[in-house]
């Protein structure tokens, strides 16, 4: 049986699908902290048609391949004219301690910087932080704002978190209409946390008409992205449906499935 608990929203103060990603992320239920290996991918970083491109692309390569001085090199001019890629990811070096000491002020005021000139990696970075009081004191009606930014631009974790912290009440009033709207976004977007706590939502009634058959469907998803509590949790969901419900519900996974990874 699923033991439902309140929510607690994703903080870490490495990023997913950002530099060096090692990421501890909880959901909305009672299930273990998934850990993210660690990646050094600044592919989600790449910006084209400007001026400053190519050298900050040269310092993503650089420090893909541990590099640090060589990016480090490369960016500091593009931090000292407010360049918000660059300002990113330095940020990210001074938070995980890449090439430079440790310093969680540093990194916060780099972030704060990028997210003011609209850099979303930045805004989300800046709501983490604000969330665990790193870097800066603990806030949550700033880490609520700066989410909500980068949710607003199309950023899939910041989507999840900000449904997180609508269900929780964090930093903004308890909605969890709210809350599914956002893991909608999110799990659109083939965000399996989303697709998990949206799933949960949709079996309980929160905040959506309650409709067990789209919660297996997108529980379903959620497992077959790889996310362990999901893969653990469908054998729960298919026990609430009848063999013909059961049926239906797969062929509403795999028709949602198809429509968010139109290349598959």
């Amino acid at each position: 049986m699923l033991i439902h608990t309140r929510c607690t929203f994703l903080i870490s103060s490495i990023l997913l699908l950002s530099t060096f990603s090692v990421l501890s992320q909880t959901s909305s239920t009672s299930v273990d902290a998934q850990q993210q290996s660690m990646a050094q991918d600044y592919s989600q970083n790449i910006v084209k048609d400007d001026i400053y491109a190519e050298d900050f692309q040269t310092g993503l390569t650089a420090a893909n391949e541990g590099e640090f001085d060589t990016a480090i090199a490369l960016w500091e001019p593009l931090v000292e004219i407010g360049y918000g890629p660059a300002l990113y990811e330095m940020g990210l070096l001074y938070e995980n301690g890449f090439g430079l000491t440790k310093n969680a002020t540093k990194a916060f005021e780099l972030y704060q910087r990028a997210a003011k000139i609209g850099d979303p990696d930045a805004q989300f970075a800046l709501s983490l932080m604000y969330a665990q009081g790193s870097g800066t004191d603990k806030d949550a009606n700033q880490a609520f704002y700066w989410v909500q930014r980068a949710a607003a631009q199309g950023l899939a974790r910041a989507q999840f978190n900000l449904g997180v912290m609508y269900q929780n009440g964090e930093g903004t009033i308890q909605n969890d209409a709210k809350a599914v709207e956002w893991y909608q976004n999110a799990a659109n977007k083939n965000y399996a946390l989303a697709q998990y706590n949206l799933a949960l939502m949709y079996f309980d009634g929160l905040g959506v008409a309650k409709d067990k058959e789209l919660a297996f469907a997108w529980n379903a998803i959620a497992a077959r992205n790889g996310y362990p509590a999901a893969e653990k949790s469908n054998v729960f969901y298919s026990r609430a449906l009848s063999r013909k419900e059961l049926i239906q519900a797969q062929k509403t996974a795999e028709r949602i499935y198809e429509n968010i990874n139109p290349e598959n």
